[in-house]
C-alpha cells in the first residue's frame, strides 16, 4: 500500500477543501484581477484576451517625472 496511514489522502482532501472555499473548482485555475473585480478564466486560450480587456478598461497609470 502506497499511503498506509492516509497521510497523503488527508493532505489532498485538505487542499481540495481549501480550493472549494476560495472558489477553485477545476485546475488549472486562472484569475485576472483588475480594478473592476476578479474574473475566473475557464479556458486557458482566453487568458491573453481577458488580460488585454482588463488592461484596456484600466485607468491611465499615474506617471511621475523627476523632482525639480
Amino acid at each position: 500500500m502506497i499511503d498506509p496511514n492516509d497521510t497523503l489522502t488527508r493532505e489532498v482532501n485538505a487542499d481540495r477543501a481549501f480550493g472549494t472555499r476560495i472558489g477553485v473548482y477545476h485546475t488549472p485555475t486562472f484569475f485576472v484581477v483588475s480594478e473592476k473585480g476578479c474574473v475566473n478564466v475557464d479556458d486557458p486560450n482566453l487568458i491573453d484576451q481577458t488580460v488585454q480587456a482588463a488592461l484596456s478598461q484600466a485607468a491611465a497609470p499615474v506617471r511621475s517625472g523627476p523632482r525639480k
